[in-house]
């Protein structure tokens, strides 16, 4: 479905809606500006009917039940107030929103001030691996005021068009500035034609969607990426690693593996080939034992069981071994190499002492996220200034690696700051 001006249309209408486009984003441009504290209002009145009904909703689009209760408490969360105006102040400061007169030193002195105003049009491509993310990209782009151009995931639930359909109903205001089109990655014309009429392109993806975007961004239009990231955890032989092992492995089932944050395998601060082995196999008891009877997307698919057939095959030749379970199985590897999982609850664990992170980690600069980190106390600092150093942003315990807090930010960086800037008179 496609979303113009507060209307779902048909794709049918989309061309018609296109041509218009420009127009509706100059009136908008040329009209009374949006307010953060008119999409923060409308935010929060959203936030406070989400409840028992928008969980059966979700169960409807084969969400299991846990993950839909968790999807729901999460948006009131983030649709909140409290959650947004802390956002804003984390972001852009206590003074945002006010003027800042500055005294110029230049002659004769004069006075500047100076204000932080939106980009103008950002136009959203993203991902579908996180349900209702286009809806809380849209968030982010009106809390300081943008107009919104989005091209939906070909695998969207309509989650996304449901907030945003009924922040609309609460805010008529908003309909000015959300623009939703479901044209596929085939539809170049049509996205260049989008992109053409943005300040921004905000994408969500890896590496390819990026240059895809790249592709399509005239001189003038700059690329904000939030690309796929590839987390990991990593764990000093002991008791603090023995016992994180059942915590890692839920952590790897909770989303089987597919968020930027999902923890693909494990290094071990070893050089043991010996020990890897043995992590190996503690590693898949743990996968094993908390593997649900109605988990769901769990365990070995057709494709998944390909993959892992020819890693057995692989491993004759490679110096890998592979421990298979009935739903899970772990590749303990003598390479060092940081690499995505077979997901699903499949993961591998490899060696590597301290003094080889920053050489091994580094070189995957800009694709790394969060590390769980498993040691004794003493280790701490120095192990989490050496993964920091290697470009992880986020280190967490083994339990934490898909949660959020409040005013977190993508990837290190503040997206509001992305979608701002600062302008004088």
């Amino acid at each position: 479905m496609n979303y113009v001006k507060g209307k779902l249309i048909e794709a049918e209408e989309r061309a018609e809606a296109l041509v218009a486009l420009p127009a509706y984003i100059a009136n908008t441009l040329a009209g009374k500006p949006l307010t953060g504290s008119e999409v923060i209002s409308a935010c929060d009145q959203l936030s406070k009917t989400l409840g028992e009904a928008h969980i059966s909703l979700l169960e409807a689009t084969a969400v299991p039940p846990h993950k839909a209760e968790e999807y729901v408490l999460e948006a009131k969360t983030q649709l909140s107030a409290d959650y947004l105006n802390h956002k804003l102040e984390i972001e852009l400061g206590g003074t945002y929103g006010r003027q800042r007169v500055v005294q110029a030193e230049a002659q004769p002195i004069t006075t500047v001030v100076e204000e932080v105003a939106p980009l103008g049009v950002l136009f959203h491509i993203v991902a579908g691996n996180v349900s209702a993310l286009p809806a809380f990209s849209v968030v982010e782009g009106l809390l300081v005021g943008n107009i919104n151009l989005m091209k939906l995931p070909s695998n969207d639930n309509d989650l996304s068009l449901f907030i945003i359909n009924e922040l609309v109903s609460i805010e008529p205001r908003l309909a000015d500035y959300i623009y939703v089109f479901d044209y596929s990655s085939q539809d170049i014309e049509e996205l260049r034609l989008l992109a053409n009429l943005a300040d921004a392109i905000v994408v969500w993806g890896g590496d390819e969607a990026v240059s895809a975007a790249r592709s399509m961004a005239p001189p003038n239009t700059r690329v904000i990426e939030w690309g796929h990231k590839i987390s990991f955890a990593y764990g000093v032989p002991g008791p603090e690693l023995d016992n994180a092992l059942d915590a890692l492995a839920a952590s790897m089932l909770e989303n089987n593996q597919l968020f930027c944050s999902s923890c693909q395998g494990l290094y071990v601060d070893t050089d043991d080939i010996e020990v890897v082995h043995e992590y190996a196999q503690r590693m898949l008891d743990a996968l094993e034992a908390c593997v649900s009877r109605d988990s769901q997307d769990i365990g070995l698919s057709a494709q998944l069981g390909l993959k892992l057939h020819s890693q057995l095959l692989e491993s004759i030749y490679q110096s890998q071994t592979v421990y298979r379970g009935e739903k899970s199985s772990v590749i303990a590897s003598e390479d060092k190499r940081l690499e995505t999982s077979l997901q699903f609850g499949n993961c591998w664990v490899k060696p590597l002492p301290r003094q080889g992170i920053i050489p091994v980690i580094r070189p995957h600069k800009n694709h790394l996220q969060t590390c769980a980190l498993i040691c004794p106390d003493s280790d701490y600092e120095l192990l989490k200034q050496l993964l920091q150093r290697a470009g992880i942003v986020r280190v967490c315990g083994a339990d934490a690696m898909e949660k959020t807090y409040l005013g977190m930010p993508h990837d290190g960086e503040y997206a509001l700051r992305r979608y701002t800037r600062v302008v004088s008179g």
